[in-house]
């Protein structure tokens, strides 16, 4: 069973509400990676940065062309050329971000020997699914409510 510390847990969760909350108001971020996550450890307030490439939509239907992004951190689809849903690019790059600090955070703990407060295998299954190859597969955000993530 894996563990994880509390401030893994804050941050993964706030990524996951910040990430819905842009979507929410139609704007796809298009470039979320670690680098472009600012958290402040005395606020505990996580604010996604670097909005250079992000869109502002009319519907989440709205598909749009280009490659955006950084790689390595972009959905596949992302880089074909094709048209795609740039709301459900972002979830692909949020599932990347969270599989990323949760096998990170695993590692510590096997290495530190220091036994946490929760598992993280319901976490670690939800960022698998949000990087699901295919765009259509990939769970709306506020199916994280389900895990006690989000909002």
């Amino acid at each position: 069973m894996e563990s994880r510390t509390l401030d893994d847990f804050t941050r993964e969760r706030k990524l996951i509400t910040s990430t819905r909350f842009w979507s929410m108001h139609q704007v796809a971020h298009l470039d979320i990676k670690p680098d472009n996550l600012v958290y402040h450890p005395d606020t505990f307030q996580l604010q996604i940065i670097n909005f250079d490439v992000a869109v502002l939509l009319a519907n989440h239907d709205q598909k749009i062309s280009g490659c955006r992004g950084t790689e390595g951190w972009m959905a596949p689809e992302v880089k074909s050329g094709k048209p795609f849903n740039p709301f459900l690019a972002d979830r692909y790059s949020c599932g990347l971000v969270i599989e990323k600090v949760v096998l990170t955070a695993s590692n510590a703990d096997r290495v530190n020997g220091r036994a946490q407060i929760y598992h993280a295998s319901q976490l670690h299954s939800f960022a698998v699914r949000l990087t699901a190859e295919k765009p259509g597969r990939r769970p709306p955000l506020k199916l994280a409510r389900n895990l006690g993530l989000g909002t």
